[in-house]
C-alpha cells in the first residue's frame, strides 16, 4: 500500500510540472532569439517528441538554427522537411520565401563543400604521388651518387698525380662538386704555373702559383712563387732598360736569380751617365752617379776610373767656381779643392790662401745705415744709404740750420735793410742775421778697402737769410727775409764713410756753385747706425 502511494504521488508530481508542446516551442524561440542555437535545437527536439511528429514551424526554426551554426547539411534537411510539410497557405509568404533562399544557400554551401572536399582529396592524392616520385628520385639519386662516388674515387686515383692542367680540368668538369675539388684545383694551378715557368710566362706563373697558395699553404709552391716573381721583376727591368728599373729589381730581390746581371748593368750605366753629365757640364748629377757607383760597388771593376774621374771633376768645378768672382763661388771652390785633396790631387797652399782672403773680403755683408748729418753752420739733418761689399751703394742726405724753424714776416728787405715793403716803418735792423740754408744731396758709395768707403754725389742748395728788426719802442721783434741773399745752386760733394762695428761715420766736403755763396769749401759730417 505504501509503494502504491509513492507511485501515485510521483505521477502527480510529473503531471503538475510537465510542459505543453507550445510552451516548449516558445522556449526554443526564446533561446534562438538569445543566439543560443544549441539550446533552441534541443527544445525543438523535445517539442517534436512531445507532439510525436514534426511540423513546418519546427523544421523552419531548426533550419535557421543549423544555418546560423554553419551546419548546412542539417539546415538543408530541415528546409527540405519544411517544404514537404508546408501547407499551400504558406506559399508566397515572406517566411516561405526566406526558407526558399535558405535552402538555396544551404545547397550551394553543400555543393561548395563537396567541391572543396574533392579538390582536397585530389590534392592529397597528387601530394602522395609527388612524395612517391620524390622518394623514388631520392633513392635513385642515392644509388647514382654512390656509383658516382665510386667512379670519382677511382678517377681521382688516376688524376691526382697528373702534371697536365688540362687533364685536371677535365676531372673537374666531370665532377664539378667533387670532394677532391680543392685538391685538384691546387694541383691544376701548380701544374699550370710550372708550364708557364718553362715557357717564360712569368706573369701567368705568378698568378697561378698565387691561386694555388690561396687554396693551400705549401712551402714548395711558396718557393716557386718567389722564383716566378724574381723572373718577372728582372724581365720588367730588361723591358724598361732604365737605371731605375734595375735598381728596383736589386732592391726587391737582393739575393735574386739575376742579381749579378743587374749589378753589372747598373755599374756600366752609372759610369756612362756620370760621364754624360760631365760632358753636359752638370756637376751635381755627374757627382751623384760617381758616388752611387762608389757606395754600391766599392770593389767594382771600374772603381779606379771612377775615383780618378771624380777627383778630376772636383778640380775642374773648383776652377769654374773661381771664375764667378763671387764670395759664394770662392767658398765653393775652396770646398771642392778640399774634396780633391782627399782623393789625392793637391793645390798649392799659396793659391788656397789667396782664395781664402778673397772669400773673406768678398764675403762681408752689404749694410744699410740711417743717422744724423750736419756741417759747421747747419747742425740739423739726416742721412741714409747703403754700403755694399762689391757693388755700388747709394745714399741721400739733407741738412739745415735753426733758421729753418724761424717764422718770417710777410714783407721782405734787402742788403740795405730797406723798409719800403713794410707797412710800419717804426722799426730798425738790430744787426742780427740768421742763415736759412737747406742742402739736399744724393749719390753713390763704393768700397775702397774694409772698412773705408768713398762717396760722391750732388744736389741742390736753397740759400737764404733772415734779418732781425725791432720796434723803436722795443715792444716787439720780427725776422724778415733778405731777398738779396736768396739763391738756388747746384751742390757737388764727396767724402768718405767709415764702417766701425754698429756705427757708420761720415766726413765730406761740398761747395754750392753760385755767386751768392762766397765762402770756401764746406765741411760736413755725420754718424749713423747700420741695419
Amino acid at each position: 500500500m505504501r509503494y502504491l502511494l509513492i507511485f501515485l504521488l510521483t505521477i502527480a508530481f510529473h503531471i503538475s510540472y510537465a510542459q505543453s508542446p507550445r510552451q516548449i516551442f516558445q522556449s526554443a524561440q526564446e533561446a534562438f532569439e538569445k543566439g543560443d542555437n544549441q539550446t533552441a535545437l534541443r527544445y525543438l527536439a523535445q517539442c517534436e517528441s512531445a507532439l510525436g511528429k514534426s511540423n513546418p514551424r519546427i523544421e523552419s526554426l531548426r533550419a535557421i538554427c543549423y544555418s546560423n551554426m554553419g551546419d548546412w547539411k542539417n539546415a538543408c534537411i530541415a528546409a527540405t522537411m519544411y517544404f514537404r510539410m508546408a501547407p499551400p497557405s504558406n506559399y508566397g509568404t515572406p517566411a516561405h520565401k526566406d526558407m526558399e533562399m535558405l535552402k538555396q544557400k544551404a545547397e550551394a554551401e553543400i555543393k561548395a563543400a563537396d567541391e572543396r572536399f574533392q579538390k582536397d582529396r585530389d590534392e592529397q592524392r597528387m601530394n602522395e604521388a609527388v612524395r612517391f616520385r620524390q622518394e623514388q628520385e631520392r633513392e635513385e639519386t642515392v644509388r647514382t651518387n654512390a656509383r658516382k662516388k665510386e667512379s670519382e674515387s677511382q678517377l681521382y686515383a688516376m688524376y691526382k698525380n697528373s702534371t697536365d692542367p688540362q687533364q685536371l680540368e677535365e676531372y673537374l668538369k666531370m665532377f664539378p662538386n667533387s670532394s677532391y675539388k680543392k685538391d685538384i684545383d691546387f694541383k691544376k694551378y701548380v701544374a699550370a704555373g710550372d708550364q708557364d715557368m718553362k715557357a717564360k710566362r712569368w706573369t701567368q706563373a705568378v698568378n697561378n702559383y698565387t691561386k694555388a697558395l690561396e687554396l693551400k699553404n705549401d712551402a714548395t709552391v711558396r718557393n716557386k712563387l718567389r722564383d716566378a716573381r724574381d723572373e718577372q721583376g728582372f724581365a720588367i727591368a730588361q723591358q724598361n732598360g732604365t737605371v731605375e728599373a734595375y735598381q728596383n729589381y736589386v732592391y726587391k730581390y737582393p739575393s735574386g736569380l739575376h742579381k749579378k746581371e743587374a749589378d753589372r748593368h747598373l755599374q756600366v750605366s752609372y759610369l756612362k751617365l756620370a760621364r754624360y753629365y760631365v760632358a753636359a757640364d752638370d756637376y751635381n748629377k755627374a757627382v751623384a752617379y760617381y758616388k752611387t757607383y762608389q757606395e754600391r760597388y766599392p770593389q767594382g771593376p771600374e772603381i779606379a776610373a771612377v775615383n780618378k774621374e771624380l777627383c778630376n771633376l772636383h778640380v775642374a768645378e773648383a776652377k769654374k767656381q773661381e771664375k764667378t768672382n763671387t764670395a759664394a763661388g770662392i767658398g765653393r771652390a775652396l770646398e771642392l779643392y778640399g774634396y780633391a785633396q782627399q782623393c789625392g790631387i793637391t793645390t798649392s797652399q799659396s793659391h788656397l790662401n789667396a782664395l781664402k782672403r778673397k772669400a773673406k773680403r768678398w764675403g762681408r755683408q752689404d749694410i744699410g745705415f740711417f743717422g744724423w748729418h750736419a756741417d759747421e753752420k747747419n747742425l740739423i739733418g739726416a742721412m741714409a744709404g747703403s754700403l755694399n761689399n762689391r757693388k755700388l751703394g747709394m745714399y741721400v742726405s739733407a741738412r739745415t740750420g735753426i733758421g729753418f724753424f724761424e717764422t718770417a714776416s710777410d714783407w721782405e728787405t734787402n742788403n740795405a735793410n730797406s723798409l719800403e715793403e713794410s707797412t710800419n716803418t717804426d722799426k730798425e735792423f738790430t744787426g742780427k742775421i740768421v742763415p736759412k740754408d737747406i742742402h739736399v744731396n744724393l749719390g753713390l758709395t763704393k768700397k775702397i778697402a774694409h772698412p773705408l768707403y768713398v762717396f760722391a754725389g750732388a744736389g741742390v742748395t736753397f740759400g737764404s737769410e733772415l734779418r732781425q728788426f725791432r720796434s723803436f719802442s722795443g715792444l716787439y721783434e720780427e725776422y724778415v727775409m733778405n731777398k738779396d741773399a736768396k739763391y738756388t745752386s747746384f751742390n757737388p760733394e764727396g767724402g768718405i764713410y767709415l764702417w766701425l762695428g754698429p756705427l757708420v761715420l761720415r766726413y765730406g766736403i761740398n761747395k754750392p756753385l753760385h755767386e751768392q755763396f762766397t765762402s770756401g769749401l764746406m765741411h760736413h759730417f755725420g754718424a749713423a747706425v747700420k741695419f
